[in-house]
């Protein structure tokens, strides 16, 4: 972050720029930009109009992408890269997360309300089930793509 105020001030106040900036530069933009996590909607406009299951698909979709905001938080592969590379990266990515979990944790939140008001049961054994079968489709999708 801070080289691309160095390259910002740079260019406004006309002091040329090295080829050593730049490349520092768009190394780092590129790490902060892959430093987003999953973003979870709290509502939709559909939210009223789930069945029993498509609310527990929901809610395992949900706690996956709590999953996924732990494995990449932390003393994670992703922050130790950037810690090599570009330590401003794991701040980022800190706040990142805290803003992703804030989201997904009211999303379930919304989900368990909705359960109660149409007296649906979210089963531990139904939620795993499901979020077993989501997994399988994301490997499958990895796999398809290499």
């Amino acid at each position: 972050m801070s080289n691309c105020l160095v390259i910002i001030s740079n260019l406004i106040l006309g002091e040329e720029m090295n080829i050593k900036n730049l490349i520092v530069s768009i190394i780092g933009v590129g790490l902060l930009a892959g430093c987003t996590h999953k973003q979870v909607k709290v509502h939709t406009l559909h939210d009223n109009k789930l069945s029993c299951n498509e609310i527990v698909l929901e809610y395992a979709k949900t706690e996956m992408v709590l999953d996924d905001i732990d494995e990449k938080t932390g003393f994670s592969g992703r922050n130790v890269g950037m810690g090599l590379f570009f330590w401003p990266g794991i701040i980022v990515n800190q706040m990142n997360a805290g803003d992703a979990r804030e989201a997904a944790k009211a999303r379930i939140e919304v989900l368990s309300k909705l359960s109660n008001e149409k007296e649906c049961m979210i089963d531990k054994e139904k939620l795993d089930e499901e979020k077993n079968k989501l997994r399988a489709e994301l490997k499958d999708e990895k796999e398809t793509k290499n």
